[in-house]
């Protein structure tokens, strides 16, 4: 029953929907699912070498370890958090983690369980469902006229501000109500009510008695609350048209649908800028003027305007872009020529704390001037119309400085809009992108450009961005502004570098395969005929004693095919690696000491710098010296004119758990183009070099399981840092330093 229990258990966890993980007191995994490495973009290998605090966002490290304490103290036997890991990508991963832990028969913590729900996606849900919630409360709140929220039997859940003034009922007294019995002809609202909850919109006039007794004339609109496809409830909108019964009605019957608040207004709505110009207007407003939206959007408001009026709307539109929101009375010309009385209500647009326009709601009052004051629209008509763009969209003075930044930048760079504005946008550039784009000429030989660069995100790293500018330009051809569109093209870089890596990998391999193939050439075809040359040649010597320098240079040159021959062959054969613990800093002693006349006789100092007196590690010792000699010659070489040569050996990694051994001299350095080709099979920077020396160098050290790094600057000097792992490296008590 145990082993089967057992058998039904690693089926659960391995088949298991969510990530599953058993890990360590100590934060290792000991077993992971397919579930979780899918998650988090690594290999079951990868998540078992890695400690789990390295794979969570720093913010979320001290709750979590909290919780664990706990549980391992015995304060608590699981426990449940929200927390982020890092995707192999870099992206964070929101997740759900249930942890238990597992103790033994004598009750000592053996391993938590982890079952570990990816909800990246629904807390972006959750974000984008609490900024829509957030206009629609605006709206709803602020909306001049009674809206109220029903059941689909008519009970009332929610009511706005206008509630009171409408009906005398404050909207808390009016929740759990049901309208009709405010009604007059009850049975004719809740036939409509009926007809908006089978999915149909309506619209009539009705009745309603006031708390103070008066009877008032309601216009009131039903739409129903669709939410995937499915009706929940009905909104009720009322407006109170006691005053101009007569006035034909503002709106034909609701269409099928909102749209959107502006375009379906039932009044003459529009969007004026600062020049006065009307950048869009509604069908009410085409219907209420007589002209269609093309012509409106070529005019002006003061070409609707009678000519007595003129000095009267700019003032008040003036007013208006003051801060002011204000409603006056004004008449003007249809366009069949009669004249029109109206009521307009400005309101000011505004943006980031900056009034850009305003939205004039126009009301027909031809057959009501003497009425009292209309009711006022919202300020915020277009809250539904808000900006959710991806991209950044910013606007830049002539000298480069951000003026406008839109809300985008927040997800994309993790700035507010205001910590981006006044600043110079060259001031978040990559170094390096400033450089190379004042050598471009975006801009200067057309208005429009597009460009690449790397945009430095507030946490620090840079996100690469694609931009297309346009320069905007005066009446008078001068730039007055620049607009830029932004996108993150992070990811398609990545690819893009991985693509032009894998062709680099690709190649190499290529060539390293023909050195293979040519090594074992040589081996065979080479090798038997050079020894019976070098066996001649030193016949020759004994004999011919009149020229000795000519066999000294033969013996030379055919020491240098040998060594060529060998280099070759390590590339070809591999080669069988015997691990010993060895005393690190007595290797490096002992090439120091070979090379040191070498050094003396170019003028070089050696400088040891080392931050123990014994570090025990396992390696091939004979390997490992032939790649400090490989370094440390190359470096001697390097600064023929003298110079300091640096060793430096020292432990690193977060537990000291690597050693890192930097040779640094003050030569004259690679150029940057060269140090990518490093490596490569038959590339060397040394006129008479192969290039073999540094694969074969490579190649010991990646055999050891360590990297190689290269740091140059020309004139300067070079840096080889060689990093073994902590599989490689074994620490010793002081105690036993003296003895190994």
């Amino acid at each position: 029953m145990m082993l089967e229990n057992e058998s039904l258990f690693v089926h659960a966890f391995n088949n298991a929907p969510i990530g599953m993980a058993l890990v360590t007191p100590n934060g290792y995994c000991i077993k992971v699912n397919a579930c979780l490495c899918s998650m988090l973009g690594y290999s079951e290998e990868e998540l078992l070498a890695l400690h789990v605090g390295t794979l969570t966002h720093p913010d979320d490290l001290d709750p979590d370890l909290n919780l664990s304490e706990q549980a391992l103290a015995g304060k608590i036997n699981h426990y449940q958090i929200e927390k982020r890991y890092f995707h192999k990508m870099g992206r964070p991963v929101s997740v759900l983690m249930s942890a238990s832990l597992v103790r033994d028969d004598q009750g000592q913590p053996l391993y938590f369980i982890a079952q570990i729900e990816d909800v990246t996606e629904r807390r972006r849900t959750e974000n984008l469902l609490k900024a829509n919630q957030q206009r629609y409360k605006s709206l709803f709140e602020h909306h001049a006229d009674l809206v109220l929220t029903m059941t689909l039997d008519g009970r009332i859940l929610s009511a706005n501000d206008a509630c009171e003034k409408v009906t005398g009922i404050t909207k808390d007294e009016m929740i759990g109500l049901t309208p009709d019995t405010l009604m007059q002809n009850p049975e004719l609202f809740n036939q409509y009510l009926m007809s908006a909850a089978d999915g149909e919109p309506k619209e009539f006039e009705e009745c309603i008695v006031h708390k103070s007794g008066d009877v008032l004339l309601l216009r009131i609109t039903f739409v129903p609350v669709i939410v995937d496809d499915c009706i929940e409830g009905v909104y009720c909108i009322a407006k109170d048209i006691t005053e101009f019964r007569a006035t034909q009605r503002i709106l034909n019957e609701n269409q099928e649908k909102y749209k959107s608040l502006f375009q379906y207004n039932p009044d003459a709505v529009a969007q004026v800028d600062l020049h006065r110009n009307f950048v869009s207007v509604n069908p009410m407003f085409s219907t209420l003027t007589g002209y269609s939206t093309e012509e409106l959007l070529s005019m002006t408001f003061v070409d609707l305007a009678i000519p007595q009026d003129v000095t009267l709307c700019v003032a008040q539109f003036n007013k208006t872009l003051a801060g002011q929101p204000l409603s006056f009375e004004a008449r003007m010309h249809h366009k069949c020529g009669r004249m029109i009385h109206i009521n307009i209500t400005n309101v000011p647009i505004i943006v980031d704390n900056e009034i850009v326009g305003i939205y004039a709601i126009v009301q027909d009052i031809t057959e009501l001037r003497y009425t009292s004051k209309q009711l006022r629209q919202s300020e915020e008509l277009y809250q539904l119309l808000a900006e959710n763009a991806q991209d950044i969209i910013t606007y830049l003075s002539p000298d480069a400085i951000f003026q406008y930044v839109s809300p985008g930048v927040r997800a994309l760079l993790g700035y507010e809009p205001d910590d981006l504005i006044g600043q110079l946008t060259f001031s978040i550039w990559h170094p390096d992108d400033v450089t190379a784009l004042s050598k471009t000429t975006v801009l200067r030989s057309s208005d429009i450009g597009i460009f690449t660069c790397r945009i430095q995100h507030k946490n620090g790293h840079y996100v690469w961005m694609e931009t297309t500018v346009k320069a905007i330009r005066n009446d008078f051809g001068m730039v007055e502004k620049i607009l830029g569109i932004g996108r993150d093209i992070t990811e398609r870089k990545k690819v893009e570098e991985e693509r032009k890596h894998a062709q680099l990998m690709m190649l190499n391999s290529e060539k390293l395969s023909v050195a293979g193939q040519l090594a074992a050439g040589i081996a065979h075809e080479i090798r038997n005929p050079l020894t019976a040359i070098k066996g001649f040649v030193k016949l020759l010597q004994r004999q011919l004693q009149e020229k000795p320098h000519y066999f000294e240079i033969i013996d030379s040159e055919i020491d240098r095919i040998e060594l060529i021959l060998n280099e070759l062959l390590i590339l070809a054969k591999p080669q069988a690696i015997e691990y010993h613990e060895k005393n690190l800093l007595s290797i490096l002693e002992q090439v120091t000491t070979l090379l040191e006349s070498q050094a003396l006789l170019r003028n070089v100092e050696i400088q040891k710098q080392f931050d123990m007196h014994e570090l025990i590690i396992q390696c091939d010792e004979n390997q490992l010296k032939q790649v400090f000699i490989n370094f440390i010659k190359n470096a001697i070489e390097a600064m023929p004119d003298g110079g300091a040569l640096c060793i430096r050996v020292s432990l690193e990694g977060r537990s000291q758990d690597e050693v890192a051994i930097c040779i640094i001299d003050q030569g004259c350095g690679i150029p940057e183009e060269q140090l990518a080709k490093l490596g490569e099979p038959f590339f060397s920077t040394k006129e008479k070099g192969t290039g073999l020396g540094f694969m074969v160098s490579k190649k010991i050290i990646e055999s050891h399981d360590g990297t190689l790094l290269v740091k140059s600057r020309v004139n300067e000097g070079t840096e080889i840092k060689i990093i073994l792992p902590k599989s490689r490296v074994t620490e010793l008590p002081a105690t036993q330093q003296k003895h190994a």
